[in-house]
């Protein structure tokens, strides 16, 4: 009887359980069918206006469809720009909704296509593709720990920020992608972000002029970004940045897709407009070249954490990994790979003599090339055969053999000789790098 009594019980709670599941989901759809109301009945009176804000989200998803690396706060923007010219025309619960959308970033293109279905937008006949933006927050946030903190605390001039929302840090940021709004004139790019900060009106011109002559820029404000070159694209982007006056500018490798001239331009313009704006600027680049000459401070990250940080001298000079000695450097450093007895190095083709009174089995010795001086035949630290003369006008890349890896130094621009014909160099005594075959890490005797 009992096992009756709870069968009848469980049943019972089942059923109550779903009467209010379909009573909350009814008064659900209810709630929902009188908020899509309203706002179609402000589509109706505003249809010019907003078939305009929709055809520039259609256009900029098309930018996202085809990459996606920078778009978060451009959709965010979107939905205060809803909020800025119809937002006294909707109520709470429309506001609350275009409000959540500017603060998601993850989950923004469900959100999008919410607002489009509940306003019934589809009438005017734009369709906007749907994109997960769920891979591009991981790699941003993996890429700029200034987003999320998986640990510690982030400090911006003294102000612990760890906990602040990251468009609310003073924060801007240059992409790779250019991220520019192709509906819009380089102008209105640029005084995007001062729109969306809520910088008085009357600032705009001034400020976007000033921030456009920076980039030389000021003849093509008119232009559409279609217009512009690759360059020139890229520096909207950075004018973009600089008009907000942010305490920090975060830089994912914007020149990367540039040619080599053009990058070389850049590159001086870059570290003239930072040096003049004095900005702190976190510039993140797998070109060791940029990171050399735009650097005060380079942070060299190996498997996800920093092997060495320093000035461009210091890393340079003073590698205290093998990885870092690898990177740095063009042509990189050599590396032989050898043993240490009392302080003489033994390597393929190499020995080096008066390294200290180290012993060490398995060691590995590094010499830039431009350290490496080319001797007569049977003298010098390395003797080989010439495999490769690359003449490059202001000097001459000569690489030999080193056991069964190539070696290559800088000789004169005017040296030449035949190919498998006797060489040898001799190393810089205080140049040399030793360091541990196994861990990789420096070496001092």
């Amino acid at each position: 009887m009992s096992d009756e009594l709870a069968l009848a019980s469980k049943a019972l709670a089942q059923f109550i359980n779903r009467k209010q599941s379909e009573e909350k989901l009814q008064k659900a759809q209810e709630e929902l069918s009188s908020y899509t109301g309203k706002l179609e009945k402000l589509t109706e009176e505003r249809t010019s206006s907003l078939r305009e804000v929709v055809q520039q989200m259609e256009e900029f998803s098309y930018t996202i469809s085809h990459d996606l690396r920078a778009p978060i706060r451009a959709m965010q923007g979107y939905a205060n720009a809803l909020l800025e010219d119809h937002g006294e025309k909707l109520d709470q619960t429309g506001r609350e909704y275009l409000e959540r959308i500017a603060r998601s970033g993850n989950r923004m293109d469900r959100m999008i296509r919410e607002v489009l279905t509940y306003s019934r937008l589809s009438r005017c006949e734009i369709a906007v593709q749907p994109v997960s933006l769920d891979s591009l927050v991981r790699e941003i946030v993996q890429q700029y720990p200034g987003l999320q903190a998986s640990a510690g605390e982030i400090e911006i001039d003294g102000e612990l920020v760890t906990d602040v929302d990251a468009r609310d840090r003073d924060v801007a940021m240059v992409f790779q992608s250019y991220a520019l709004y192709p509906n819009m004139s380089i102008y209105e790019n640029i005084r995007f972000p001062l729109r969306m900060r809520g910088v008085p009106k009357a600032d705009h011109d001034r400020l976007v002029r000033k921030a456009a002559e920076m980039v030389e820029l000021g003849d093509y404000l008119e232009r559409k970004p279609r217009a512009l070159s690759g360059g020139q694209r890229q520096r909207a982007a950075l004018a973009r940045a600089i008009v907000r006056q942010p305490q920090v500018f975060l830089m994912d490798e914007p020149l990367s897709n540039l040619d080599a001239k053009l990058r070389l331009t850049m590159r001086a313009q870059l570290k003239h407009i930072q040096r003049d704006l004095e900005t702190t600027t976190i510039y993140v680049t797998h070109d060791q070249i940029e990171a050399m000459t735009l650097a005060d401070r380079i942070a060299i990250m190996n498997k996800g954490k920093i092997q060495q940080l320093g000035t461009p001298d210091e890393v340079y000079n003073d590698p205290n990994h093998i990885f870092v000695a690898s990177f740095i450097g063009s042509p990189p450093m050599n590396l032989i790979k050898g043993s240490l007895e009392q302080g003489t190095f033994t390597g393929p083709n190499t020995q080096v003599k008066n390294l200290g009174k180290g012993t060490n089995k398995n060691v590995v010795l590094g010499i830039r090339p431009e350290d490496m001086e080319i001797s007569p035949a049977k003298g010098g630290n390395l003797v080989s055969k010439l495999y490769s003369l690359e003449p490059t006008g202001d000097q001459t890349l000569v690489t030999a053999w080193a056991g069964e890896q190539l070696v290559v130094a800088k000789g004169h621009r005017t040296f030449r000789q035949n190919i498998d014909t006797p060489i040898a160099f001799t190393f810089l005594k205080d140049r040399i790098y030793l360091f541990d075959g196994e861990t990789g890490e420096r070496l001092r005797y």
